[in-house]
């Protein structure tokens, strides 16, 4: 698996837990409906993201590390 995946992946994890999870159970508003929407949102977020971050090099920046 590639490293922006699992970085990803990671990410979506922790904010679906974060903001699904823990966030509404403190608040009191935590309902399954939210939770089996927000899963997947996060995730793919958390996918776009690493992507982004770590799977998305600049040319310039893959040149000068190569050398």
């Amino acid at each position: 698996m590639k490293k922006w995946v699992k970085y990803g992946l990671l990410q979506g994890a922790l904010m679906a837990f974060g903001l699904a999870i823990a966030f509404p159970i403190l608040d009191g508003t935590f309902s399954t409906t939210n939770l089996v929407i927000g899963i997947p949102v996060f995730i793919l977020s958390g996918l776009v993201w690493g992507y982004l971050m770590l799977g998305k090099q600049p040319k310039k920046l893959y040149n000068e590390k190569m050398g």
